[in-house]
């Protein structure tokens, strides 16, 4: 899985206008493309479905937690949920550095 091709896919549905709104209501902690929810789960859905069987890529969560725009994060978040029959005990140091990372209300609402 490559966030760079995500990326591309993000900017191409990206509204610059909805930015300022969306960083305000995040109180300006996260930078966001501008993409909303339901096209964000749209494009999760197609991006993820040749992968979905493959066992956790976590090289892929930790390049996605790494970008600088928000929605990456959900995207990170919303495959480990896809993903949660995998998690194991052994994985939790790595949710809970994703939790003490990048972390505000909506992150550590998700990966609790």
């Amino acid at each position: 899985m490559d966030a760079k091709i995500l990326l591309k896919l993000l900017e191409d549905q990206a509204d610059p206008a909805k930015v300022p709104h969306m960083e305000a209501y995040m109180k300006n902690k996260f930078r966001f493309l501008g993409v909303q929810k339901t096209i964000l789960r749209k494009i999760e859905r197609e991006f993820f479905k040749p992968f979905i069987k493959d066992p956790i890529d976590w090289n892929f969560v930790e390049e996605c937690w790494q970008q600088p725009y928000r929605e990456f994060q959900y995207i990170a978040m919303d495959y480990l949920d896809k993903k949660k029959k995998e998690l194991r005990p052994e994985v939790f140091p790595k949710l809970k550095q994703l939790a003490q990372t990048k972390s505000w209300w909506d992150s550590i609402d998700q990966l609790d």
